[in-house]
């Protein structure tokens, strides 16, 4: 065997190497430089984002529900501010913003076993707030006593409430 062909491989019956498996990738998956497959690391990292992405949105919708409706306790100082003076939209807004902006900083920072421990802690914490809000939704029905106490004194506590304008 000569050494050209030793080197690109075996021979075909005709004399002319055998073809190399190809590596290049097709496609959208070329267009955008994505391998072929995603790694289990990727993947499962994926899931504890979008996990934390949609604990996010659930805290929101609870958040607003009880905003719209007879009020609440809001204990983060940023969202009241923004509850008392700003509104739906931008609670929603920063709400949105904060969450995209940290899924989207953990994500590229993924490969760090840094990113995967903060991403876990997102996760247990915003866990641990939907069971709360679980708890808050079953207990809420007994408290229209002290509701009723907290709204008539609102202007020196943390509660919050939508304010419509009604017209006489």
């Amino acid at each position: 065997m000569l050494r050209s062909e030793a080197a690109s491989g075996p021979a075909m019956p005709s004399g002319h190497p055998a073809p190399q498996p190809t590596t290049a990738r097709s496609g959208v998956d070329a267009a955008v430089g994505c391998p072929g497959r995603i790694s289990w690391h990727d993947a499962r990292f994926f899931c504890i984002l979008a996990s934390i992405v949609i604990m996010s949105l659930a805290d929101l919708t609870m958040t607003l529900l009880h905003f719209t409706g007879v009020g609440m306790v809001e204990e983060n100082p940023v969202a009241r501010l923004l509850m008392r003076y700003g509104g739906v939209c931008s609670l929603c807004a920063w709400k949105a913003g904060t969450v995209t902006i940290g899924v989207f900083i953990l994500w590229k920072i993924r490969n760090f076993r840094a990113a995967e421990v903060g991403a876990w802690l997102c996760f247990v914490v915003l866990a641990a707030l939907c069971m709360h809000w679980a708890i808050y939704n079953s207990q809420v029905s007994g408290l229209t006593t002290e509701i009723l106490s907290i709204e008539k004194n609102r202007a020196n506590t943390d509660w919050v409430v939508l304010q419509t304008n009604q017209t006489p």
